[in-house]
């Protein structure tokens, strides 16, 4: 049940988070269309767990043996493939927040 309940509260953080940022886009770049707008906002969060993701690995990978101990390096791999998966699966929550938040406060004349 409280796997569920974080689940649950990492993707209502994600939808949070590109709402803020959609809300930040359309105030500090007015000229930006919409789909500009939706993208950018919905795809903060991933690429900063991607980011985090790509220097574990390289971290990780630059390691010797001695280093890593029994399993340390194994499970470090496998913590940040998990960690990949989530930001990819968080893409479409952070669209779906990033939309609402423009509905509510971008411009009515935008077309796309």
């Amino acid at each position: 049940m409280a796997d569920i309940l974080f689940l649950m509260a990492v993707v209502l953080f994600a939808v949070l988070f590109a709402a803020a940022a959609s809300v930040a886009l359309i105030r500090y770049k007015p000229t930006w269309s919409k789909k500009r707008v939706i993208r950018s906002a919905a795809l903060v969060l991933p690429v900063l767990i991607l980011a985090l993701c790509c220097a574990s690995f390289l971290r990780i990978s630059l390691m010797s043996a001695e280093q890593c101990g029994v399993d340390a390096c194994g499970m470090g791999i496998l913590a940040g493939l998990v960690l990949t998966t989530l930001a990819v699966v968080l893409v479409v929550p952070g669209l779906i927040g990033a939309r609402l938040a423009y509905r509510r406060f971008g411009s009515d004349d935008d077309p796309w």
